[in-house]
């Protein structure tokens, strides 16, 4: 009789590996006293951070949300002193 081969279409469970962890920043370039004075701090390092000019920014943004992003409004997410302006 002959031996019947191994499957070789189907994964095998452990041999799965989770995507790599985001990049974080160094938390002494976004400490502040609040949590949104800390993102407000977060979206303007990763705006200087970006190679792209802010108008682009607030494009891919807003495709990415299926929303309205202008520039102005990511000026103002931002801004630690816009407390209107807050990222929910």
């Amino acid at each position: 009789m002959v031996k019947a081969r191994g499957d070789t279409r189907t994964m095998d469970l452990l041999d799965w590996e989770p995507a790599p962890i985001v990049a974080a920043f160094v938390p002494e370039r976004v400490r502040c006293s609040s949590l949104r004075a800390k993102i407000a701090r977060a979206v303007s390092e990763a705006m200087k951070d970006a190679p792209e000019c802010r108008e682009v920014l607030a494009a891919g943004m807003g495709a990415w949300l299926g929303e309205d992003v202008s520039e102005n409004m990511l000026n103002a997410y931002a801004s630690e002193a816009r407390e209107e302006h807050s990222i929910s």
